[in-house]
């Protein structure tokens, strides 16, 4: 019986050994698998703080600029954008630029004629443009000369593109095409 008992208790050993491995197994790789679970959750997060943490760096680097140039728009900006206004006009302050050019021509002593050329539409990001051809005439050159500087210097921002001077009898003959630049 000495045998059989200790068979038997062998037996039970290594049941019990079983059961125990068996629990110890149940418990050991949910646990193992929710650990590595768990420190994958957890390199993400970290990974996202990083990103996170990036993206908030940029971000405040972005508004501090902006901040900067705001403070130099209301520095040195505000004050030219108000010359600019004043030599740049919107659309509608140029309703009556032929007569404004004529009054410059008749200043001069010249017979005057206007031509509209065409339009360059303005936008958000640039000017705009109305072109313009004007034929005058007079005595002599120094009259034709001053006319083509006053237009140079007009109050407004002007171009000229080209003047076309010739003599047409005893008078002396201009076309001078160029354009008036304009805002929205």
């Amino acid at each position: 019986m000495g045998m059989a008992n200790r068979n038997n208790h062998t037996a039970r050993f290594r049941k019990r050994i079983a059961v125990e491995t068996s629990i110890a197994l149940a418990v050991l790789i949910p646990l193992a698998a929710g650990f590595i679970l768990l420190r994958h959750c957890v390199a993400e997060a970290a990974n996202r703080m990083v990103e996170t943490k990036r993206a908030f760096a940029s971000h405040t680097e972005i508004i501090d600029k902006l901040v900067l140039l705001r403070s130099q728009y209301n520095e040195f900006g505000k004050p030219y954008l108000s010359v600019l206004h004043n030599v740049v006009p919107e659309k509608d302050e140029l309703i009556d630029i032929s007569q404004e050019f004529q009054r410059i021509a008749s200043a001069n002593n010249l017979d005057f004629g206007f031509s509209f050329r065409g339009e360059d539409p303005a936008s958000k990001t640039g000017l705009g443009a109305i072109h313009f051809s004007t034929t005058v005439s007079g005595k002599n050159l120094d009259e034709i000369v001053s006319y083509i500087q006053d237009l140079q210097n007009f109050k407004y921002l002007t171009t000229i593109q080209s003047t076309h001077t010739a003599r047409v009898g005893e008078r002396i003959e201009s076309i001078v095409i160029g354009k008036v630049h304009y805002r929205l």
